[in-house]
């Protein structure tokens, strides 16, 4: 298979719009273990790290920093509502709950220990004192603040309560909930906060975030300006669903977007604060990642190849991103969907045959109406659009001439 190479050039996050490359995809590149099937993301305009590494100079994305507090649960109850919603299901079924690590919650955590963790973790996975890439923390066993905790999350706000109750038994519920709620909500942001600052301390020029925050058209994004105020980037989540209806991923995506542009636009008292979605890397999620089915692992049969995304992936996924004025996306895969040389090919004849060149034509489209239209550190929005507007092709969102609608930011 040959690769089709449109200019290779590595962005130094420097243009209006720079997709990165954050997927577990090293075994597709040049010198991976498919030299017959090669990627080259970086082909297109796409930043990658050396090599296509999951961790380099360009692109780390942690998994484990520190010691986050975690909880482990007994038995249900009840059937969880969130799994069955019956009349027999409960909201909160939860029985017997284990601190596994750091207390349990971030009001009975360890901060001491856990920044000594981070700064391990840190040194460990991240070498280079004068790293300038991108640092995300992948943290999603509880969030931020209490009320964002629902469905499996609800047991760090159900621990809480309790422990507010052993110290205090003649509280009535009310007062318990109350409590916990702002026990809680008060470490984490000490939590949170101290944990970006040990970072920062480490790798001063460290772009940092936490994956999927912002969380979409979230009511509680108001209650975290602190947050906002200590990242350097607003990294929403956003995976187009094909089991979905494409106005439904359309509509996901433009609120993803748009509200992490809101809560940039409302940061002014510091330096510019980077919007940048996790969008998918060109495959679908495998099925059983969207709890349809189940995976074939441990199976004699081998797992059907992964699926490359539709237009309308494309054009949500990268094009609408770019059209709304975010400053770049983050390209991630699931290790499931690329585990062999033959999901290697699938991948990059999606990018030869059709991404690579919306990726690219978005990525000089989007720097082309910025040195034509705006001043310097701005970008351009399109404000001509509407969240269901799924007729549009990514080369038409991309397109910023007339009769299109646009504005710097």
């Amino acid at each position: 298979m040959k690769v089709l190479v449109l200019g290779c050039l590595l962005l130094a996050f420097t243009t209006a719009f720079t997709p990165v490359w954050n997927a577990p995809t090293d075994m597709c590149g040049p010198d991976g273990s498919c030299p017959d099937t090669i990627l080259r993301p970086d082909a297109y305009n796409v930043t990658t790290n050396a090599n296509m590494s999951w961790r380099g100079s360009n692109m780390v994305l942690l998994y484990k920093c520190g010691l986050f507090p975690l909880l482990t649960a007994g038995n249900y109850t009840k059937t969880p509502c969130w799994v069955n919603d019956t009349g027999n299901c409960s909201w909160n079924p939860w029985g017997t709950l284990t601190p596994s690590v750091n207390g349990g919650v971030p009001q009975a955590a360890n901060l001491t220990a856990h920044l000594e963790a981070v700064r391990s973790d840190i040194i460990s996975n991240v070498p280079d004192p004068d790293f300038e890439g991108f640092l995300i923390i992948d943290w999603e066993d509880w969030r931020v603040p209490f009320d964002d905790n629902f469905d499996e999350h609800s047991a760090y706000n159900e621990y809480s309560k309790r422990l507010v109750r052993t110290a205090h038994p003649t509280w009535n519920s009310t007062v318990v909930a109350k409590a916990a709620e702002s026990e809680f909500n008060a470490a984490a942001e000490v939590f949170w906060t101290a944990t970006v600052k040990e970072i920062k301390q480490l790798r001063p020029q460290a772009k940092v975030g936490f994956y999927n925050y912002p969380y979409g058209e979230n009511p509680y994004i108001a209650q975290l300006q602190w947050l906002w105020a200590v990242v350097d980037v607003l990294a929403p989540s956003f995976y187009y669903d094909q089991f979905k209806t494409t106005n439904e991923d359309f509509s996901r995506s433009f609120g993803a977007v748009q509200s992490a542009l809101t809560v940039q636009g409302n940061v002014t008292s510091r330096r510019h604060l980077l919007v940048m979605p996790y969008v998918l890397d060109g495959l679908f999620l495998p099925p059983w990642e969207w709890g349809q089915g189940s995976s074939s692992s441990g199976s004699a049969t081998p797992p059907p190849l992964p699926v490359a995304f539709t237009d309308a992936a494309i054009a949500a996924s990268y094009a609408l991103p770019t059209a709304l004025g975010a400053d770049g996306v983050f390209l991630w895969g699931s290790s499931y969907s690329v585990s062999n040389c033959a999901d290697c090919g699938v991948l990059a004849d999606a990018w030869q045959q059709r991404i690579g060149a919306v990726m690219a034509e978005c990525v000089a489209a989007a720097e082309e109406c910025r040195i034509t239209h705006c001043s310097a550190g701005q970008r351009c929005s399109r404000v001509d659009l509407t969240p269901l507007n799924v007729t549009m092709t990514a080369a038409e969102l991309c397109n910023f001439n007339p009769p299109a609608v646009v504005e710097c930011i």
